[in-house]
């Protein structure tokens, strides 16, 4: 059955908003037009644009997808849940042949990827700038996580019975049973997670200084999906609102900082003709210049009630006797693996999380203490694990 409306009430709701010519749409003109356009930082789930207010092209930079070693460090990190998805699968569906036959074509990719990891694919080919120095370890990590997985596999296949999640935990993800691997995948996952910040955040950190930006002033979106659907839509689910406060050196504002998932990605319009980005910016600009009209409208309004004061949510520390937590918890040192591993279960059970945020804030923090230089970070699962791996000649 339609909704009926009365034509003078819809009237009346569009006079103020739902409408280019409402009240709304003026307030937020009138704010933009007030001001002197100024830097507009805007960043998408894989890039970071800086639009100086001049009409000039955006200074676009890319931090992920499409940066070297990202796929090759992830396809290693996403290990760990390959396999526990297998075993899950199995316990589904005990006779389906689906598991087995997923598992021997893991096992198979296993054996390539074995081959191709060499010194001269991480230190000549990929030369991530942020891991040199880390290539012979990366080898050694790289073998052992694909030695251990192929033989969890092979074992599984040859012998089904023991498929289950408490022999995972045991004979793999912790690895606390007798003859089990001596280094447990969690720690490979941990290590692998960091490497990728590290690379990620020391990009970005450089660059955004580099740009000079007023961060006082500076006008902040981030636009987009960023990871799962329902992913880093606050301020303490997303860690970039982190880095960029500590690539500040705390001086951006968080109010001036707004988290827009459904604005439209960081791209130039196909059909935008002698400037493609001049749309794209104008759209940002107006999403930002309306939020911030109407935060401020508010604090007019209620100027005699207590105001809004962000406060970054903290963590409680975590041990064997924590049953739940509500907020990532802290970490005490790179050697805390049992707190870096409860927020990866965290992070992949809570959906508000990205997965990075199981370690992006610890990477930052390290990074900025040692004035953004890599090497100087502490890699947790890798700078003081000696895995069993294939040392090469020349490392």
């Amino acid at each position: 059955m339609p909704i009926t409306q009365s034509p003078e009430f819809v009237q009346l709701f569009k006079t103020y908003t739902a409408d280019s010519d409402s009240i709304g749409s003026h307030l937020t003109q009138a704010a933009e037009i007030g001001t002197i356009p100024g830097e507009l930082l805007v960043i998408s789930g894989t890039d970071i644009a800086v639009f100086s207010g001049d009409d000039r092209p955006p200074v676009v930079e890319s931090f992920r997808l499409s940066t070297r070693g990202f796929v090759e460090m992830a396809a290693i990190s996403h290990l760990g849940p390959s396999v526990a998805a297998l075993v899950r699968m199995r316990e589904l569906d005990p006779e389906s042949t689906t598991w087995r036959a997923d598992a021997r074509r893991l096992a198979d990719q296993l054996r390539v990827v074995k081959g191709a990891n060499t010194l001269a694919l991480w230190r000549d080919t990929l030369a991530v700038d942020a891991w040199a120095g880390f290539e012979t370890k990366i080898v050694d990590l790289v073998d052992y996580a694909c030695t251990v997985t192929s033989d969890y596999l092979q074992s599984a296949l040859a012998d089904q019975s023991p498929f289950t999640f408490d022999h995972l935990r045991d004979h793999y993800l912790e690895a606390t049973a007798a003859g089990a691997p001596p280094v447990p995948f969690n720690h490979v996952m941990i290590a692998t997670f960091c490497l990728t910040a590290l690379d990620i955040s020391a990009r970005m950190i450089r660059w955004l200084r580099a740009q000079a930006l007023h961060w006082e002033q500076l006008k902040v979106l981030i636009v987009g999906q960023s990871g799962r659907p329902t992913a880093g839509l606050t301020w303490s689910s997303n860690n970039m609102c982190h880095l960029l406060s500590r690539a500040s050196e705390g001086r951006l504002p968080s109010e001036r900082l707004y988290i827009v998932p459904h604005a439209p990605d960081l791209a130039p319009a196909s059909d935008g003709g002698d400037d493609p980005w001049h749309d794209v910016e104008q759209h940002y600009r107006t999403v930002w210049y309306n939020t911030y009209a109407n935060v401020r409208l508010a604090s007019r309004m209620f100027e005699t009630y207590p105001r809004y004061a962000f406060t970054p949510r903290a963590g409680v520390a975590v041990n064997r006797a924590t049953e739940s937590v509500s907020e990532l918890p802290p970490v005490t040192s790179p050697s805390d693996m049992f707190a870096f591993v409860s927020r990866l279960r965290f992070v992949l059970e809570d959906p508000r999380q990205l997965i990075s945020n199981c370690v992006a804030d610890y990477v930052i923090d390290r990074l900025c203490e040692h004035d953004c230089r890599p090497e100087l970070v502490e890699i947790p699962g890798l700078s003081n694990v000696a895995y069993p791996g294939k040392h090469e000649p020349g490392g």
